[in-house]
């Protein structure tokens, strides 16, 4: 099972910055490198964890360590009202989502999934 909200502003931001990263891989010459995104569609209030507490928290819940795990999405959004990180990562062949709030740090949804 796999969820995914995106608006048409989501789509558009995923563009310029798949756009973005061709752009710095082509000047760098590293064309291959992956690269993890860390996208910040809304500006911070100041009272948002910060988001390697939001990462440790969905990585502790799927029992692993951060350096066990390779993240491949970290984006700070609103959400029905609420402002959440999306945390993306994987171990081993398994996909990790997380969905933390990004006030309080609570999980709000999770879910798993080998990779294909």
């Amino acid at each position: 099972m796999k969820f995914c909200q995106t608006s048409n502003f989501d789509a558009e931001q995923d563009s310029q910055n798949a756009a973005s990263q061709k752009n710095e891989a082509s000047q760098t010459g590293d064309a291959a490198a992956p690269k993890i995104q860390e996208e910040n569609p809304i500006s911070h209030t100041g009272t948002e964890i910060e988001v390697d507490k939001a990462k440790a928290i969905a990585v502790e819940h799927a029992g692993f360590s951060v350096s066990e795990v390779q993240f491949s999405k970290t984006k700070l959004e609103k959400e029905h009202g609420n402002v959440i990180y999306e945390i993306e990562f994987y171990k081993d062949a398994m996909e990790y989502e997380y969905e933390i709030d990004a006030v309080t740090g609570e999980i709000i949804e999770f879910n798993s999934e080998w990779d294909d």
